[in-house]
């Protein structure tokens, strides 16, 4: 009986090894393509500032214009980490988010935190794309908060990370301020594609954001440029007594892959890259 039995053991393991020698290949490279997206996030994060910008940001994204009455408004952009942040740009980024976002955050059951908020601001992941006059260079004013860098107009600040549900690879965009100066000229939808840009480059899927339902400007914004309600945002919640509301929404645009850059090529290229910054 025994020795049926480790027969009948050795067949069913005969038998298990046929199966898995018979896997199709299109569950093996899903397998492969998921390996690489649990580690896209660690290793793009591991890139050195000059690495990040010579692989996935095109020249061509960090010059803007536009021609309005007859006369050509030029912006620069430039690509910050947190981690290399000013004093002076650290100021200037909180301001912008003080001065066109506080009530927003006020009225919200986020609060208005400005310690938490600067804290946030400086998460080592974090990237910053600064909008400048064309040729404008910094220009330190010191005030009683610390110095202000008064060139920086505008920006657009995100982190490459997981998200959404189930977790994937996505570019999260934190913030995206304007002076008033500038509004009207494009430059909000240009940072959005900037961003689905680089997100394409890295080989994400999806950009993704958090927008106060009371801002309908900014969500109606959002939702020109493609992006919707992602699965992962919160529903309103229902207590014994009454019905919690939810004041944000979590949207999400699936990335497309505008620069023809294959997957697996990026891969590669940032773990080459990855495993020379951490030599280095």
């Amino acid at each position: 009986m025994a020795k049926r039995k480790n027969d009948a053991m050795d067949a069913g393991a005969q038998e298990q090894h046929a199966i898995h020698a018979k896997k199709p290949k299109a569950d093996v490279r899903k397998a492969s393509r998921n390996a690489r997206k649990e580690k896209i996030v660690e290793e793009t994060n591991a890139l050195s500032p000059e690495n990040f910008r010579s692989r996935f940001v095109d020249e061509d994204l960090l010059h803007y214009h536009k021609f309005q009455a007859d006369t050509e408004e030029a912006f620069d952009l430039s690509l910050v980490s947190a981690d290399w942040l000013t004093p002076g740009e650290h100021n200037a980024s909180f301001n912008l988010v003080e001065e066109t976002s506080k009530p927003d955050y006020e009225s919200s059951t986020i609060g208005w935190h400005p310690r938490r908020k600067r804290k946030e601001m400086l998460e080592p992941e974090m990237k910053y794309f600064f909008v400048r006059r064309r040729g404008q260079k910094s220009s330190i004013e010191r005030t009683r908060s610390g110095d202000v860098d008064t060139s920086i107009l505008g920006f657009l600040s995100c982190m490459v990370t997981h998200d959404s549900s189930p977790s994937v690879p996505v570019l999260y965009i934190y913030e995206i301020h304007l002076a008033d100066s500038l509004r009207g000229l494009g430059l909000g939808k240009y940072l959005m594609h900037v961003a689905n840009r680089v997100a394409a480059n890295v080989g994400l899927e999806k950009v993704m954001l958090t927008c106060f339902l009371c801002n309908s400007k900014a969500h109606e914004f959002y939702e020109r440029q493609g992006f919707a309600k992602d699965v992962s945002s919160p529903e309103d919640r229902k207590t014994r007594n009454k019905v919690v509301a939810v004041d944000y929404v979590i949207m999400s645009k699936d990335v497309s892959d505008v620069t023809g850059i294959g997957e697996k090529a990026n891969a590669d290229t940032i773990a080459a890259s990855s495993k020379s910054d951490r030599s280095a």
